[in-house]
């Protein structure tokens, strides 16, 4: 009797994966669709203000930046106390951001090609994108990982360089002391909020 319900257990995991793996494609498409139709849609604004804010609410519900803060984080090497690591990593969220953001503010791209999901086990997955803007493109490699029921870009790759190891690569001579790192990632903060009134 044990053998046909552990033959039948097997046989419903493999549908469900199966099923899972056939929507996981379809369901990181539309997350990157979502993303290129907000940032193409931003583009179009006359004001460099609103562009900007524009950009940031199509980045943030489909960009965990959390987690590629941390990433930023560690590959600095910078050692945060637990007392001050909300603080430190509210701090590098916003810096990267930032940075994302003005890269696509400069390109202003006015479409999106967005290629085929490469699903990698049951919670990572890759996708290709191009935006296409009036100045220059940008090719990036969105990573995704599957956080909860939702997938969620974790990390990019322009140009073979990582957004964590590029951010980490410019932060990790200022991340010898905590003061330092934050008055910096302050300082830059102020620099990008007087450009983009400018």
């Amino acid at each position: 009797m044990r053998k046909p319900i552990l033959i039948a257990t097997a046989m419903l995991v493999a549908v469900a994966s199966n099923a899972w793996g056939a929507d996981a494609p379809t369901d990181i498409g539309k997350v990157a669709s979502t993303l290129a139709a907000g940032v193409v849609a931003a583009a179009k604004s006359e004001a460099p203000g609103e562009r900007l804010r524009l950009l940031r609410e199509a980045a943030g519900p489909v960009m965990d930046m959390k987690t590629i803060g941390e990433g930023v984080l560690a590959y600095a090497g910078a050692k945060v106390p637990s007392s001050r690591q909300a603080e430190v990593l509210d701090q590098v969220v916003d810096y990267v951001g930032g940075r994302i953001v003005q890269e696509i503010e400069r390109i202003r791209p006015e479409r999106a090609n967005v290629g085929p999901a490469e699903v990698k086990g049951e919670s990572d997955a890759q996708l290709s994108m191009s935006l296409v803007g009036v100045r220059d493109t940008i090719d990036v490699r969105w990573y995704f990982r599957k956080i909860g029921a939702t997938w969620r870009i974790v990390d990019g790759e322009v140009s073979g360089s990582r957004l964590t190891t590029y951010f980490g690569e410019q932060l990790s001579r200022y991340a010898h002391g905590v003061d330092q790192l934050v008055d910096y990632l302050r300082a830059q903060q102020k620099r990008s909020l007087t450009a983009s009134r400018t």
